[in-house]
C-alpha cells in the first residue's frame, strides 16, 4: 500500500502536492525536490530517506492518476486505501480537484504531435454542362478542412468529393468509429 507517512501539516502537505503536480506533470523546470525539500519540509523533522520516499508515492500516484485521468473520485477511492491522515487525503484531493481539469487538458495538448482538424464545412454542388436541365452533371461534395498544430498556424485545404468517394470515405469513418469504440471498451 501507499505510505504518506509524514509530519507536514495539511498546508504543507497541500504545497508539496501542488510542486509536485508542477514538476511531475507540467515539467515546471523551476520546481525542483531541492525547492521543494526548502520550502515544504523545513520544520520538518523527518529523515532524508523519508522525504525522498514520499517524493516518489507522490509522484507515483500523480502520474497515474493523470495518464489515467482519474476524476476525484477515482483518487479519493485510491487514497482511502492508503496510509494517509484524513488531513493529507483531503489536502490531496484539494489540489485534485483544482487542478484535474487543467492536468487533462495539458496532457491533451502535449500528446498533439501532428496536425488536428479545427473545422470542417462543406456544400453540395450541382454544375451545369448547358442550359438544359438534361445537362446538369452529378452532384459533388465541396470540402474545406481547417487544419494545423494550433488553432493559429491552422491552413485550409479544399476538395470535391463524387458520390463514390463519399461512400468510400463514410466507410472509412466507420472503421476509425469501431476502432475508437473499441479501445474505449477495453
Amino acid at each position: 500500500a501507499m505510505d504518506f507517512t509524514c509530519d507536514l501539516n495539511a498546508k504543507y502537505f497541500q504545497g508539496l502536492v501542488t510542486g509536485m503536480v508542477k514538476m511531475v506533470i507540467y515539467k515546471d523546470a523551476e520546481i525542483t525536490q531541492q525547492l521543494l525539500k526548502e520550502q515544504v519540509f523545513g520544520e520538518s523533522s523527518m529523515a532524508a530517506e523519508d522525504v525522498v520516499a514520499l517524493f516518489r508515492t507522490c509522484e507515483k500516484l500523480l502520474q497515474k492518476a493523470a495518464y489515467e485521468s482519474w476524476p476525484v473520485s477515482k483518487l479519493e477511492t485510491v487514497l482511502q486505501q492508503a496510509t494517509i491522515s484524513e488531513e493529507h487525503r483531503d489536502a490531496f484531493l484539494t489540489v485534485w480537484r483544482k487542478e484535474e481539469g487543467k492536468v487533462h487538458d495539458f496532457l491533451t495538448k502535449a500528446s498533439v504531435f501532428n496536425n488536428k482538424l479545427f473545422q470542417l464545412s462543406w456544400r453540395v454542388d450541382v454544375a451545369a454542362k448547358g442550359k438544359n436541365i438534361s445537362d446538369l452533371n452529378e452532384p459533388c461534395a465541396l470540402v474545406e478542412l481547417s487544419l494545423g498544430k494550433t488553432e493559429a498556424d491552422k491552413q485550409v485545404a479544399r476538395f470535391e468529393m463524387d458520390r463514390v468517394m463519399l461512400e468510400r470515405m463514410a466507410k472509412e469513418v466507420e472503421t476509425i468509429q469501431s476502432r475508437i469504440n473499441e479501445t474505449v471498451s477495453r
